[in-house]
């Protein structure tokens, strides 16, 4: 065959397959793609051993590379546009990122390469070529529904798995269970839990938010009301998204997109599995809060206001933020006084009273800016004194991997605004999250994420509407999107072990729940460890036991319960019936250990 020949048929099979040099390289790489999926879903080790590697067989994987390309060639053939390649290549290269993402999680650095192909791959295949979609509002209306319900209910079953498996501590489920628990009987906030002694909650924090969801609770008295009332609450906040896109015109595909982000961000399920916390209502509402904004409608800012104030003493913060930027950034003088006047009244009172009757704000949060104690005077004294100093907290490695975890999935669109008066908006992240050293402030797993999480949706609603380019406004979009699915399956998907540890062991959890409630006297006090004292809250005293003799609970508890799948509490019940302080073994398990204090009576006779 003469060489003139060759080329002729090389020609007549591009031709034919519709080849093109960027089209075999796009295919090239949705099947290596594919290939280098299947082989980490096939050998477990792989991507985290070296070992796995050498059980690849290369031979195999190049075939299949080939075999894949030539399929895609065949199936293509009469493509006439690019559309059906980019796909190819969008859904493969991404199957495989979700794969991969899954094998590697908890790597933060590696979530970053990660997000930094999504974006490569997200503007090549729908920068510009592909027509914008236009859904119809039925769809839209459809799929915020679909994600809210999703939401509720991935949050709500893992939760309460979570607390069905015995998981759940004290610190901070206990303390709520036992404090709804009293509030049914007595309306207070009582609990016994949270300092070892009768103490209402709200001398620690001041959230009397949590009274609206007393009546499901009464409702449905149970723990596990709790946790499916969070994930309501925080399903919620799409309704607010949704209007809130709405109202700025953002248009319809990438509000999907944007809600899509909300119910897989990493940070919105990570606040919701440490269990219930107050802050959960921030995130609805000062959604809620920003659209009544935009709609000038005073009457709704100051109900959203007084709402938010009540979520915790320090909840007047992001008002006060938000007051400044409506001052600063929309001259809107009066709405932003009226905000910032009430939240400072608020913020003062809240203040004031955990001073008074409480145990005081936990200021301490902020002790890294004076050696006498941390307060807002001595962060504001360091922000003045030592720029240098400030930056110097919250550009920690560890900081900067839960800045890059919250903001990944945004694109960093909170942080690229033509507006100078918005990076006010950028000022509760900063404040809440960033300078303070408590570890809990910069971690996605704690609650204290959803009212920064607030901002940051809305500042990407702002500057995504501020992008004329069609494609690249929805190329971000479904970033966003693609990259908070890869955050949530880096940082979030193992909590989806919850099912299959209830499910493997629940025979296990429920012979627990039937010695609970068989072996412990309801109407006496009790001592417990922490996994087990949110399944007995349902009595006046209970109280969680130390794993040591440093604080004898004797006084308070008639019978202490302790969790022997643990060797740590088992140490700790030997040294109780070693102590010769009047202990005796009533009931023993594989799970369970029941000690009742004999002398109980006298201790309370002798006062």
């Amino acid at each position: 065959m003469t060489k003139q020949r060759l080329l002729s048929l090389i020609d007549s099979i591009k031709k034919y397959l519709n080849l093109s040099l960027a089209g075999i390289i796009s295919r090239l790489i949705s099947a290596y793609a594919i290939v280098a999926a299947c082989n980490l879903i096939k050998y477990d080790t792989l991507g985290v051993s070296v070992e796995g590697i050498g059980q690849v067989n290369i031979l195999f994987s190049f075939i299949g590379i080939l075999g894949l390309t030539l399929v895609f060639s065949l199936v293509f053939i009469k493509a006439k546009t690019q559309l059906p390649d980019r796909l190819a290549l969008f859904f493969s290269v991404n199957f495989f990122l979700c794969i991969a993402s899954f094998v590697h999680r908890g790597q933060v650095y590696t979530f970053l390469v990660f997000a930094i192909i999504e974006a490569v791959l997200c503007f090549f295949c729908f920068g510009a070529q592909i027509k914008a979609l236009s859904p119809h509002t039925a769809v839209v209306r459809t799929s915020f529904a679909v994600m809210a319900v999703f939401s509720a209910l991935m949050i709500g079953v893992l939760t309460a798995l979570r607390y069905k498996a015995y998981i759940a501590p004290n610190f901070d489920f206990g303390i709520f269970a036992h404090m709804f628990r009293n509030m049914k009987e007595s309306g207070l906030p009582f609990t016994t839990c949270e300092r070892g002694s009768l103490l209402s909650h709200f001398s620690v924090h001041l959230s009397p938010i949590y009274y609206l969801i007393l009546p499901l609770y009464m409702i449905f008295t149970s723990p596990v009301t709790l946790n499916v009332a969070q994930a309501l609450i925080v399903a919620s906040g799409l309704l607010p998204l949704y209007l809130l896109c709405k109202q700025l015109k953002l248009g319809d595909a990438a509000a999907i997109a944007l809600g899509f982000v909300y119910i897989i961000h990493p940070a919105v399920s990570g606040g919701c599995f440490y269990d219930i916390h107050e802050n959960c209502f921030l995130l609805p509402l000062l959604l809620w809060l920003f659209y009544a904004a935009e709609r000038e409608n005073i009457v709704l800012m100051l109900l959203c206001t007084a709402l938010i104030c009540f979520v915790k003493e320090d909840a007047p913060v992001y008002v006060l933020f938000f007051a400044l930027y409506l001052i600063l950034g929309r001259r809107r003088l009066l709405h932003g006084g009226v905000l910032m006047l009430f939240s400072a009244a608020y913020f003062a009172f809240a203040l004031w009273f955990l001073k008074k009757y409480g145990e005081g704000a936990m200021f301490y949060r902020y002790d890294n800016y004076s050696v006498a104690g941390g307060s807002m005077l001595s962060v504001f004294r360091a922000v003045i004194a030592s720029p240098s100093y400030v930056f110097s907290q919250f550009f920690s490695e560890d900081k900067i991997k839960y800045s890059l975890q919250m903001l990944l999935p945004f694109a960093f669109l909170p942080l690229i605004n033509k507006r100078v008066s918005q990076y006010i908006l950028v000022g509760p992240f900063v404040l809440i999250n960033l300078m303070s050293n408590y570890a809990y402030q910069h971690s996605i797993d704690f609650q204290y994420n959803f009212g920064v999480l607030a901002f940051l949706f809305y500042l990407t609603i702002l500057n995504l509407r501020e992008i004329d380019s069609v494609g690249i406004k929805r190329a971000l979009a479904l970033l966003c999107a693609c990259v908070s699915l890869l955050g949530f399956l880096f940082f979030s998907a193992n909590r989806f072990a919850y099912i299959s540890i209830y499910t493997d062991l629940r025979q296990q959890y429920d012979a627990m729940d039937e010695a609970l409630l068989t072996q412990v006297p309801k109407d006496e006090s009790v001592a417990a460890n922490t996994f087990l004292l949110p399944h007995l809250c349902d009595r006046d005293e209970i109280y969680e036991l130390s794993s040591s003799l440093e604080t004898p609970l004797e006084a308070r508890a008639k019978y202490l319960v302790f969790d022997v799948r643990f060797e740590e509490f088992i140490r700790s019940r030997d040294r109780y019936l070693l102590s010769d302080n009047g202990y005796k073994l009533i009931y023993c398990d594989s799970n369970i250990c029941v000690l009742e204090y004999l002398n109980y009576g006298k201790r309370l006779a002798d006062g």
